[in-house]
């Protein structure tokens, strides 16, 4: 890469990586904004996946393409200004009392049987998707049982550290609490292909409870040590995440039942190896690499594939703007694709094919890919406001409402998807977080159910 692009890249990581957490800690300690909210987790998605990834392309990565400065200019003024929208959108918009209200609806309370029937539809759900995606399946209903499953699990988890909390230390609750655990390490590898939501969506469970369960309790001085006592807990769980990250791809497709267990046991065994590693900074390199996961790159090459106006694979109409195409995809996703074979694909999915000459792999086309493809500056509006509406509305849900176990557990399944929105695909992050919605829905008429029992 060019020397003058790549000094203009990490200048541009370092100043992301200086002002996104001043963007979360400052309003935090000015008591203007709470700290784990829908508002910071998209903004620290920007950490890692703009500022991070810019410093990765800037000391080492391979590009994907010759870049000129032009494409760096782009790149920087697109996403700051999606940093930007999205901030003042947020801090200006108010959701009306009754949207709220309607959205909370009437409390319910939870217990041992609630928590552990969630427990099991999680389990159920995620054995039933993964034998279908080893044997011939359904399409459509796999699909719904890969986003159904990690998100009851996420539910499950944060009911059961609530419960074992707030009894101080039930050993049922612990034991639960402990499978559900071990359980989402081994799916992730089995039966999410490597992928990381589903156990980060259990790890979350423990700072999400810990803060909105203290929140009605905090005053000036006590935000400093409970933003040092949320970070301590984070920092653990940062190390659990990134050495699984250097061992989630080790299963493989092509492996038996019996020997895809062994991987996903063996890679288990190796994470406080891998901690050790990361500890020591043996891993340094790979970190830049497995966290950043290639954003920048991605969108500076649609930006610059998309202004230089190629054609590339089978699809010669790739670089015409594809308008709301996000959109697009979240509502005909329901539609299988058995059904219609020319349904929207995503473009995390597309990019790789049309741009790469490489399938059966998915990239993070980050916000600015997304907003590039689908027509220009406008979309780095249209959705920095649209997420930031969304988010203030979840956000004022839960600090109405901070001891809600169920919007705690919606944040559970939410928060590890709303992390990646920027890197994308962005359509797949929406879709998993309807169906976090759903299982938000579902849970509640659970508790109802079993309570009308008791």
């Amino acid at each position: 890469m060019n020397a003058e692009i790549a000094q203009a890249l990490l200048y541009f990581g370092i100043g992301i990586c200086v002002v996104i957490p001043s963007l979360i800690v400052i309003p935090f300690l000015h008591g203007t904004v709470d700290l784990l909210t829908y508002r910071n987790v998209v903004l620290a998605g920007c950490f890692p996946f703009i500022g991070l990834s810019s410093i990765g392309l800037a000391t080492g990565e391979r590009p994907y393409a010759v870049y000129d400065f032009e494409d760096f200019v782009s790149f920087a003024v697109f996403a700051s200004t999606f940093i930007l929208v999205f901030v003042i959108a947020y801090k200006y918009h108010i959701p009306r009392r009754s949207l709220v209200a309607k959205f909370v609806g009437k409390p319910v309370e939870t217990s041992e049987t609630v928590i552990g029937v969630l427990a099991l539809i999680a389990v159920a759900l995620s054995l039933l998707d993964y034998v279908m995606k080893r044997f011939d399946y359904l399409p459509f209903f796999t699909e719904l049982l890969s986003s159904l499953a990690p998100s009851f699990m996420s539910f499950a988890s944060l009911f059961a550290i609530a419960g074992w909390m707030r009894t101080r230390g039930n050993p049922f609750l612990l034991l639960i609490l402990i499978g559900i655990f071990t359980f989402s390490l081994v799916y992730s590898i089995l039966g999410g292909g490597g992928g990381r939501r589903v156990l980060l969506s259990v790890l979350a469970s423990f700072p999400i409870f810990f803060y909105w369960d203290s929140r009605h309790r905090l005053s000036s001085l006590r935000k400093q040590k409970l933003l040092v006592r949320i970070g301590l807990i984070m920092i653990p769980l940062g190390l659990v995440m990134t050495a699984y990250s250097n061992l989630r791809h080790y299963d493989r497709s092509d492996e038996g039942t019996g020997a895809a267990v062994n991987s996903a046991i063996g890679a288990y065994a190796k994470i406080p190896n891998e901690i050790v590693k990361i500890v020591s900074g043996q891993k340094m390199e790979s970190i830049f690499v497995q966290i950043g996961q290639d954003a920048t790159n991605c969108s500076m090459l649609i930006n610059s594939e998309a202004r230089r106006g190629h054609r590339r694979g089978t699809n010669a109409t790739f670089w015409i703007p594809q308008y709301f195409h996000t959109v697009w995809f979240v509502l005909t996703n329901p539609i299988p694709r058995s059904i219609w074979k020319e349904k929207p694909l995503a473009l995390g999915y597309m990019v790789p094919i049309e741009l790469l000459g490489v399938g059966g792999i998915s990239l993070g086309p980050g916000i600015v890919g997304h907003c590039i493809h689908e027509g220009g500056i406008f979309f780095v509006f249209f959705y920095a406001i649209c997420f930031s509406y969304l988010a203030k509305l979840l956000d004022t849900a839960l600090v109405r409402n901070p001891t809600n176990l169920f919007l705690q557990g919606l944040a559970t399944a939410a928060f590890p998807n709303l992390l990646m929105l920027v890197r994308g695909d962005q359509a797949v992050v929406l879709v998993v977080c309807i169906f976090g919605y759903i299982c938000y829905i579902a849970s509640r008429r659970i508790a109802i159910i079993l309570r009308s029992f008791a």
